[in-house]
């Protein structure tokens, strides 16, 4: 079974970050985010990916290469301009074949078995299966779900449904991961450019075919934002012991509480780091402090600087508050 990673957006909701890398190549807790769903993918025994791309191509490819490191067989799919959530599927039509395949979204943490997901698709009969999981505060698009775990409404396409019978579940929320068989391509509008769930899905419902639910309770966190690549890396890196630091000698003199460092960073002494994530190479002055920041590659914080809630950029801050979430 061969699958594909949906890498090509813009990320400007990354501030800055985005000068430096796609936002598929920022790591996460060390990770690159791509890698991660590289790792989804080939835990359900997919052996060869493509990726789509368009924003420093170059950053994703020297994260992922041709993926032999890794034991999978990576190519690419370069888009300008972008096609959309759809269109990127679309251009590479002939890569998959005529068989069974998975697509993936290269921006969240999700905590899914898509073996499972995958085994689903195949009892259900359906066209495609949609991983889905609870999001009771409507917070992405609401899903719902009847009571034989059909989709008949996704993020309100189509709008003719009114009245949710009892049995239905409206609590539900897209993953980011699809299941799909070749005859998705038959619902897909005759253009370059389209969105798979606007378009597609919507054309799939409203021609009462069946799109399967596949309802899981793993962990999915968005990290598509500045703002909540902090938040994430705050929650969860008491699970990887409070810091990561490769070299503890890169702070020794200051203190650093749940942060996140990088190869190459030199950290002055009598800093006070807190909820910072160093995303590449650095320096940082003496007696800074730091806060919930994020530092791109190749910045140079001056001793004595004070900074809180941004992205400092080369010699540039940018406050959090000013980017969109």
């Amino acid at each position: 079974m061969k699958g594909m990673i949906l890498a090509a957006g813009l990320g400007t909701r990354m501030g800055p970050i985005s000068r430096y890398m796609a936002k598929p190549a920022v790591p996460f807790l060390g990770v690159p985010m791509i890698e991660r769903s590289v790792e989804v993918l080939m835990r359900a025994g997919i052996e060869e990916i493509i990726v789509n791309t368009h924003h420093l191509p170059e950053t994703v490819h020297a994260v992922l290469g041709d993926g032999s490191h890794k034991g999978i067989k990576i190519s690419y799919s370069h888009e300008d301009p972008i096609l959309g959530t759809g269109g990127g599927i679309g251009k590479v039509r002939t890569f998959f074949g005529e068989e069974t395949f998975v697509v993936i979204n290269s921006d969240v943490l999700i905590g899914i078995d898509a073996r499972q997901a995958i085994e689903s698709h195949k009892r259900s009969g359906a066209v495609t299966t949609l991983a889905l999981r609870p999001d009771p505060e409507n917070r992405y698009g609401k899903v719902l779900l009847d009571a034989d775990g059909i989709i008949r409404q996704i993020e309100g396409s189509p709008a003719e449904l009114a009245d949710v019978p009892a049995d239905w579940r409206a609590d539900l929320m897209f993953a980011g991961l699809h299941v799909i068989e070749p005859r998705w391509f038959d619902f897909a509008p005759p253009r370059e450019v389209y969105d798979s769930v606007r378009d597609v899905y919507s054309a799939m419902i409203a021609a009462g075919e069946k799109i399967n639910g596949f309802v899981f309770q793993g962990r999915w966190i968005d990290i598509g934002s500045a703002r909540r690549l902090l938040d994430a890396t705050s929650r969860l890196l008491p699970e990887q012991g409070g810091n990561i630091i490769p070299d503890p000698g890169a702070v020794e003199g200051s203190a650093a509480e749940r942060c996140v460092l990088h190869e190459g960073v030199r950290v002055g002494r009598n800093c006070r780091l807190r909820d910072v994530v160093f995303l590449g190479e650095a320096d940082v002055g003496e007696n800074c402090n730091l806060d919930s920041s994020i530092v791109c590659p190749g910045a140079r914080i001056r001793r004595d600087s004070s900074v809180s809630e941004a992205i400092i950029a080369g010699n540039e801050v940018f406050k959090l508050s000013d980017l969109r979430d």
